[in-house]
């Protein structure tokens, strides 16, 4: 850091509009014109100035009232002042500007910051453009803490722009888990709308927000299972949306809320709702975004920005079809438009969103970098961890869901209620006798889809060693474990159903990059194929081999 001057003291004092319209003007002995100074008193926060103009008289720094006021100086108080030979030392890191109630497009953005290049702003100091007040000073960082005032230079301070008028489209999908109950007893829509969205409502009241918004309840019956031959759903096959408001200010948000409610107590369909994994949720966001296409040559001129919220009861799994998938991401990508999708339920173990395609014969998963998903809390007042399990850091090791599974030859199933119902049938079905379970290596491939070909050929070779190894002692070998039979039936569904599972095409995009297979299926199967060698190894005597080494020798001799 560079040194500094000595400290200067002086009289502060306050000036208006008719005397000055600068913030600053300072005496030729206490500063001089175009220095940067570091200003203190007692009763009063530090202040970054820098001298505009002279003051009346050489040993007083004059502020602008409502500058003074802000930073609790008055007139004619003792102050003292030290020089910033390094401008570097007051030099902001980022700076937040909040503006609302107006477009403003790139070029503006730019004209203003180099307007602000070499200045120094000041906690919710007022920035105008071509003599109107346009945006405000809401936060300046320095150093990794919030400073009251700092210089701004274009080479190395960050400005961010924050739009309090922006046009923001709330989706609620309607669907069997939202017409639901949560754990807590209360409905899922009602924590859509007593909770999540008043949440919303009142942030933007405390942030003094003045966006517009439109809500639009959207879902698909149970009917609208016909796709057509691009896995995209056929138009008019059950999907519904209906406006509740449009270009609501957000002021009025209060009257709104009654709206939603009676229109979800009112709906009535012949059939009833898909889940939302299921639903048409990246259809309501494409027709969304097309409502901002045109904003960038025809705009909006009392609101800057575009962004979509859609509420779901789900995990953030949703099925779509590819082409639809690649439309919606050129037209999102293309305008400049954000998607924020928010979850009401619990977090998954995998990343989310995802959303799921049929290309050719395979399944593909797609995480698109244009969609975010949070997390809504499930209970008010408490934390999210004492409510369920979740991850709080990044996930490593990819799971995805599975598709089918095979238990023990019977028919597929596709979900843990059938898993378990098949495991019941061989324990506790009519003609079969009750049985100890031992987990096979098909219930460890199922959750986990990704095996990487080097790790089950060494596998393969490890069992095929295995059962190479010389057996001594026959003479005296016990009676095989009742279990040992089970064991060896499992082994030999687990290359069928193994070869099934390398020959699947699923596979998950995440962009230029991709995605490495997981490395804990691997070890996960090597464990299981090793637990079932110990039960068959634990049946046979041991007899050690005399000449394997000394060491070993005498240590027999010194137990013996």
């Amino acid at each position: 850091m560079a040194a500094r001057r000595a400290e200067r003291l002086c009289t502060v004092v306050l000036h208006e509009d008719r005397t000055s319209t600068e913030d600053v003007l300072c005496g030729a002995d206490i500063l001089p014109t175009g220095k940067i100074g570091q200003l203190t008193a007692k009763g009063a926060k530090c202040l970054t100035i820098l001298s505009k103009a002279r003051a009346a008289v050489q040993k007083e720094i004059s502020l602008h009232i409502t500058l003074g006021i802000r930073f609790g100086y008055v007139n004619r108080m003792p102050a003292s002042i030290i020089w910033v030979d390094d401008t570097k030392d007051a030099t902001a890191d980022h700076v937040e500007f909040l503006f609302r109630d107006l477009c403003l497009s790139r070029a503006d953005i730019h004209r203003m910051v180099l307007r602000l290049d070499g200045n120094v702003v000041y906690q919710d100091q007022q920035v105008k453009d071509s003599g109107t007040e346009t945006a405000i000073v809401r936060a300046i960082y320095a150093d990794g803490q919030v400073k009251d005032s700092a210089v701004i230079d274009q080479s190395s301070t960050k400005t961010i722009w924050r739009s309090g008028g922006a046009r923001y489209t709330i989706l609620i999908q309607l669907s069997e888990e939202m017409l639901g109950q949560w754990r807590d007893g209360d409905m899922m829509y009602e924590r859509a709308v007593h909770g999540y969205l008043e949440d919303l409502f009142h942030h933007w009241d405390a942030t003094d927000a003045r966006h517009h918004f439109s809500i639009v309840l959207f879902g698909r019956t149970t009917d609208s299972d016909k796709t057509d031959g691009k896995g995209d759903s056929a138009s008019g096959s059950g999907d519904f949306y209906y406006v509740i408001c449009q270009d609501k200010p957000s002021a009025n948000w209060a009257e709104v809320i009654e709206e939603i409610f009676e229109v979800i107590h009112n709906f009535n369909s012949r059939h009833g709702l898909v889940n939302a994994a299921q639903g048409n949720m990246l259809h309501a966001i494409y027709l969304s975004a097309l409502d901002y296409v045109g904003d960038n040559t025809d705009p909006a001129l009392e609101t800057t920005g575009n962004s979509i919220i859609a509420v779901t009861a789900g995990t953030g799994i949703f099925e779509c079809g590819h082409g639809l998938l690649k439309r919606a991401t050129n037209l999102l990508l293309g305008n400049s438009i954000g998607v924020d999708i928010v979850a009401l339920s619990s977090k998954p173990l995998h990343p989310v969103p995802l959303f799921k395609y049929q290309l050719g014969d395979g399944i593909e998963y797609a995480l698109p970098h244009w969609a975010d998903v949070s997390f809504w809390p499930e209970v008010v007042g408490h934390t999210a961890a004492s409510i369920s399990t979740r991850v709080a850091e990044a996930v490593e090791l990819v799971m995805l869901p599975s598709m089918q599974t095979d238990f023990s030859g019977k028919a597929e199933v596709s979900s843990a209620d059938d898993i378990m119902d098949a495991f019941d049938l061989t324990q506790f079905g009519s003609g079969l006798e009750p049985a100890t379970f031992i987990p096979t290596k098909t219930d460890v491939i199922s959750l986990n889809e990704a095996v990487p070909t080097a790790a089950l050929t060494t596998l393969m070779q490890a069992s095929s060693n295995a059962a190479k190894l010389p057996k001594a002692g026959d003479d005296n070998k016990p009676e095989a474990h009742p279990i040992s039979d089970h064991v060896v039936r499992s082994k030999s569904s687990f290359s069928g159903t193994l070869r099934s599972r390398m020959s699947s095409q699923r596979k998950i995009s995440l962009g230029p990059r991709g995605l490495a297979p997981m490395t804990g299926a691997a070890s996960a199967v090597i464990s299981t194929h090793s637990a079932g060698q110990s039960v068959e190894s634990s049946s046979k005597a041991f007899m050690p081999d005399i000449g394997s080494s000394g060491l070993a020798k005498q240590i027999r001799e010194s137990l013996a």
